[in-house]
């Protein structure tokens, strides 16, 4: 209807006007609301079961290797620097008997369709070898790589990625810190979690003398799995971690 065809009073026009007003603005709610249920029906997330398939690492912007992988159940795996005998080099890892530091799997419990979980034994991931000091600061980036197999499991996660500073480095031993670190751009790694929103994280760290870092999955966080078994779905998150150096 338009108001050149409109018989009535002005006051007539101005009450079909508003009402015709009030019927479209009721159309954009409810399409809002509809668009948000699709939304979430239909959306794509991810997380994790019993500790991590694989872990993958890159170093750019220089030849030194930068990110030492965890290899679960196997000595070693750390910074050529940190070598020897009941060396501690992982942050949850064990010494053994005459071994270098071992690093530990995290854990979930088993998954349940429609039963919410969580990380629930902390795990590492890698160690940062921040000693060159050719550049002021290293940019470390941890990527989930196998987003859309998950996705066929869990209908969403948020997993509590940390970052561990060295405090001390002496007989090729790290000691951590007792708590996760701010990076240098001050975001506080106690509250950081890689989620179905994102799929990946970064963090800016300081080069130095006897620097290292720990990149560690904590206990906590949250995953929802909405079916399992799956053709083609994983239960379990493939990590990519890059190291760019940075001034």
């Amino acid at each position: 209807m338009s108001a050149s065809s409109f018989s009535g009073t002005p006051s007539d026009l101005s009450v079909a006007t508003s009402g015709m007003a009030r019927t479209r603005k009721r159309f954009l709610v409810l399409s809002s609301a509809v668009l948000m249920v699709l939304g979430t029906s239909m959306g794509i997330s991810f997380t994790a079961d019993t500790g991590v398939t694989q872990i993958t690492t890159a170093s750019t912007g220089g030849s030194l290797p930068l990110v030492w992988s965890a290899t679960y159940g196997v000595a070693g795996g750390l910074p050529t620097a940190v070598t020897g005998v009941g060396t501690a080099g992982w942050k949850y890892g064990t010494t053994g008997t005459g071994l270098q530091s071992v690093s530990t799997a995290p854990v979930w419990p088993t998954v349940v369709a429609g039963q919410a979980g969580s990380v629930s034994t902390a795990g590492d991931i890698a160690t940062i070898d921040a000693t060159d000091t050719t550049a002021n600061y290293l940019l470390i980036t941890i990527y989930i790589t196998n987003m859309r197999p998950m996705a066929l499991t869990y209908n969403s996660y948020s997993l509590p990625f940390r970052i561990y500073g060295s405090t001390a480095f002496s007989a090729g031993a790290i000691t951590w810190s007792a708590s996760p670190i701010s990076d240098a751009n001050g975001i506080n790694t106690a509250n950081t979690y890689i989620t179905n929103t994102s799929g990946y994280e970064t963090f800016k760290l300081a080069t130095g003398a006897g620097k290292y870092y720990a990149v560690t999955l904590d206990s906590g966080g949250a995953f929802y799995p909405y079916q399992t078994g799956a053709v083609g779905a994983a239960t379990t998150p493939a990590l990519y971690i890059t190291a760019q150096r940075s001034s």
